[in-house]
């Protein structure tokens, strides 16, 4: 596959990520959104919900997520060359349902 091609589709599915949350009002975007400036770790809020609580509910829907290790906790997907612009569409849909108030079994 070649590290060019791997680089290219992680930022590639990771553009698409960005772009899909910034159109969620409930989504605040906290990776920059310009490739040269991020690459594959998209971090990100979901108003009203903790790190711990929206990665809780991503596991609901079999997404793997990860919570920063810092002081400022947030959310964090990585896509890779194994994902498929389906498996972005996927988590933008599961993103699209969590919310604070939502339905779920796990607590925020």
């Amino acid at each position: 596959m070649g590290k060019t091609n791997i680089r290219n589709r992680t930022v590639e599915l990771a553009g698409r990520l960005k772009e899909g949350m910034v159109q969620m009002p409930h989504i605040r975007l906290r990776t920059p959104r310009d490739p040269r400036l991020s690459a594959g770790i998209v971090a990100f809020d979901v108003d009203g919900l903790s790190a711990d609580g929206v990665s809780r509910r991503l596991r609901q829907y079999r997404i793997i997520g990860s919570v920063s290790p810092y002081a400022e906790r947030h959310v964090r997907l990585t896509p890779s060359f194994r994902n498929t612009p389906e498996d972005v569409e996927f988590a933008l849909n599961a993103l699209h349902v969590i919310r604070a108030g939502s339905p779920s079994r796990a607590q925020s």
